[in-house]
């Protein structure tokens, strides 16, 4: 039995908005860099990117919560990319078994 987790970048509709789709996107691929070094670090595996999310998944229950954890403490507060100071990622996660 698999363990499947769904991320999504908090925001990221007011954040393009705010900043423009160029220093979004900027973002997007960091949050995306630390999520998928959160995930592969604990055995799991990206499936598929949905947008500004992704689903994961772990082939125990164990490894997922971990990588989960890592997720959600990783972008509470990655480095902001030049010109991006004031910009920051939080990210949600659901597991489902």
């Amino acid at each position: 039995m698999a363990t499947v987790m769904f991320t999504d970048l908090v925001g990221s509709t007011a954040l393009r908005a705010r900043v423009g789709e160029d220093a979004a996107e900027v973002l997007r691929s960091l949050h995306d860099a630390i999520l998928i070094e959160a995930i592969t670090s604990h055995n799991g595996r990206v499936v598929k990117h949905l947008g500004d999310g992704m689903m994961a998944a772990f082939t125990s229950c164990a490894d997922a919560v971990g990588g989960a954890w890592d997720c959600s403490r990783a972008s509470i507060a990655p480095p902001a990319p030049p010109g991006l100071s004031g910009c920051r990622s939080a990210s949600g996660s659901r597991l489902v078994t």
